[in-house]
């Protein structure tokens, strides 16, 4: 997955070589029982996307060292408790999609603080 990003913001590069700013995000939490229901394993996707989530920071650090404007954002946390959850146990419900709205707005700024 993680060379899928890695080539997925090479292919952004090189056909708008004047992007300002990518910002790759990680993947939210789920409720815990969801995944074995979609596809049956004995993994939880909790368990598969932590350690892909975890390598995401330096996709970005790669990134940046190859002269790319990439930035990361952090939303694992948002997702505080199993309430954060829509019914289904997969997406965030309005609560918790503003505050990752809020992290994404607090990036968007910092970035733009940035430019000249």
């Amino acid at each position: 997955m993680i060379a899928s990003l890695e080539r997925l913001v090479g292919h952004i590069y090189d056909r708008l070589p004047e992007t300002t700013e990518v910002i790759i995000t990680q993947i939210p939490p789920e409720r815990g029982d969801v995944y074995p229901l979609i596809m049956p394993s004995d993994t939880l996707w909790n368990d598969i996307v932590k350690p892909y989530n975890d390598r995401i920071p330096k996709v970005a650090d790669n990134s940046r060292a190859d002269g790319k404007h990439v930035s990361s954002v952090d939303i694992w946390g948002i997702i505080q408790s199993d309430f954060d959850l829509d019914e289904v146990g997969l997406h965030p419900r309005v609560a918790a999609s503003e505050r990752m709205a809020e992290v994404y707005f607090n990036k968007i700024m910092k970035i733009l603080a940035q430019q000249p």
